[in-house]
């Protein structure tokens, strides 16, 4: 499993800087770069454009502890007035970066959800990709995901571009190891962190979430290695 080049708990400092003073620069830093529209494109117009609810999120952001979870951690912290549970992952550059998920309550140390089967859309997720079943893969994941595009039809008219044509993709790699198994990283009452890696090479960070009324979805695939 990749190890973090710093605890999370130096993201702190940066995430409450960022609540006091906003601006797409500093947010382009510190949210992890596979959940911007543009990776490479640091703050230009599509990203800023797509990190103006961050922004709003965290203003005035305080936090008041954290929690790793291997690839994967948790800033708990408040916001106008609301406690918020920051999810964060490893990048490529092995530095902890804000997904842009956020649940209203603070997480660290508390149970998972009684009742909430959160492995499920993970092992149907990964399922799916070895299988080439887009629409069984669509159907694993959030509404809210960046993954999840606007509608199946147009999640499953880029499928086999984004996980199956390049040796890269994660559903490539599923195929060439059929022996890569998720690996529990630990979890929380809104959370469930899976680690995932595929020989020769490959890591990625799978972030199943369920909110307080909704069933667990997959929210987030992060590659810290492809």
């Amino acid at each position: 499993m990749p190890k973090a080049a710093q605890p999370v708990v130096d993201s702190v400092a940066p995430l409450e800087e960022l609540g006091k003073r906003g601006g797409c620069a500093r947010a382009v830093v510190l949210v992890n770069r596979a959940d911007l529209p543009e990776p490479e494109g640091g703050p230009n117009a599509r990203n800023c454009a797509a990190l103006k609810g961050v922004l709003s999120r965290l203003r005035g952001f305080k936090a008041t502890a954290t929690a790793e979870f291997g690839t994967a951690a948790i800033v708990d912290g408040a916001a106008g007035g609301k406690r918020l549970g920051l999810v964060m992952a490893l990048d490529q550059e092995k530095r902890f970066r804000f997904t842009g998920f956020a649940f209203p309550r603070h997480q660290r140390g508390t149970p998972p959800r009684a009742g909430v089967d959160f492995s499920g859309p993970a092992d149907a997720f990964v399922k799916a990709l070895r299988d080439g079943d887009c629409k069984a893969a669509h159907a694993t994941l959030a509404s809210a995901s960046r993954l999840a595009y606007a509608t199946e039809k147009q999640f499953c008219s880029v499928f086999k571009a984004n996980f199956l044509s390049k040796s890269t993709g994660l559903g490539a790699r599923l195929r060439a190891d059929s022996d890569a198994q998720l690996v529990d990283l630990g979890a929380t009452r809104n959370v469930h962190f899976f680690g995932l890696a595929t020989a020769p090479v490959g890591y990625r960070t799978i972030i199943v979430g369920a909110d307080e009324r909704e069933k667990a979805s997959v929210y987030d695939v992060v590659p810290v290695e492809r």
